[in-house]
């Protein structure tokens, strides 16, 4: 059998009808792949492999490659061929060189938090209007959907997981320490005693500092403070304080930031192992080959992210130069995020 019919019956058991232009085509590839030295079985690999990302790219609603040529139906034309072959031929450094990208933000989609269903949710772009002007409503939502990120990430740890099996003493049987609640701010009221809160530091009042949560806000004493974690907490920071209430004043006895949790298992936590979060991902080759880099390359490279940073006052300038000359040495340099 030719080569011609061969490749031709291949793509129609899989659902696909070759163009001519397309099957000349991939002529064209089988018999490069063979003049380096390829054997019959890697070059029957090479075209289940291209017959895989055409049909990837059809399953994504003939758009997966980001705007570039894709399929009519179960046609596959040469323009489509010839771009799936291209992504197969970027070597590593291609793929690495892309590897960070500025994305649109009117253009990806947004991580949206149901707290009626409890579940996440991607909000394509096309579904809302997005503007660069928002209204108060939109900064009060975006620090809510904070908070349940963090909240729901917290709640997933064994130490604030509810045990159904205890001892007599009413301990958990598997921790001596039993588990903790976290306590909303609104139920301080009339407890006694040190608890558990999930908040926001925020700035009431002039020099003035609050733990708010979606409930209510509280005044703090860090007067026998103790941070448990690395790095510092600054104002709009959610944290993790132990501490008691009285006379309407939270007393903070230990504090830190959230308890961390590997990206993997964040991600299939929230359902969404299965999807390009960020829309910017052109073929399921680039995401192996993405992949390849982050297990290689990840443990090297560092991301600084600083929220609400006020570039109009010299003292907060300052400190971003002192905080960039600590970093001066870095091999390779971290990439900075600056949020507000």
């Amino acid at each position: 059998m030719s080569d011609r019919k061969r490749l031709t019956r291949i793509f129609k058991m899989h659902g696909l009808s070759l163009q001519a232009s397309a099957l000349d085509t991939l002529l064209d590839v089988v018999q490069r792949e063979a003049e380096v030295g390829r054997n019959k079985a890697d070059v029957n690999n090479v075209i289940f492999n291209i017959i895989d990302e055409i049909k990837d790219r059809r399953i994504q609603g003939g758009n997966g490659s980001g705007g570039r040529s894709s399929s009519v139906g179960n046609i596959v034309t040469s323009a489509l061929l010839e771009d799936v072959v291209a992504d197969f031929r970027r070597d590593a450094k291609d793929v690495s060189d892309d590897a960070v990208q500025l994305l649109d933000a009117f253009h990806m989609p947004r991580l949206d938090f149901d707290r009626m269903r409890k579940n996440f949710s991607l909000v394509p772009s096309g579904k809302e209007e997005r503007t660069l002007y928002g209204e108060a409503v939109a900064k009060v939502d975006m620090f809510n959907q904070r908070y349940a990120l963090i909240q729901q990430r917290i709640l997933r740890q064994d130490i604030f997981q509810p045990k159904l099996v205890t001892n007599r003493l009413g301990r958990s049987a598997q921790n001596n320490g039993g588990t903790h609640t976290i306590t909303p701010v609104e139920s301080l009221l009339g407890r006694s005693g040190r608890r558990f809160l999930l908040g926001m530091i925020v700035q009431v009042e002039e020099g003035k500092y609050y733990l708010e949560d979606h409930t209510a806000q509280v005044p703090l004493n860090f007067s026998e403070a103790s941070l448990l974690t690395d790095g510092f907490v600054t104002e709009n920071s959610v944290v993790l304080i132990e501490g008691e209430a009285i006379d309407g004043i939270l007393h903070v006895h230990n504090m830190g930031s959230p308890i961390v949790e590997n990206r993997l298992d964040s991600i299939k936590a929230i359902g969404l192992q299965n999807s390009d979060v960020f829309n910017s991902i052109g073929s399921l080759f680039e995401y192996e080959k993405l992949r390849e880099q982050e297990i290689e390359h990840g443990e090297d490279g560092m991301f600084v992210v600083l929220s609400d940073v006020y570039l109009d006052s010299p003292a907060v300038i300052e400190k971003i130069e002192r905080m960039l000359e600590g970093y001066s040495d870095f091999s390779p340099l971290p990439i900075f995020v600056f949020m507000g």
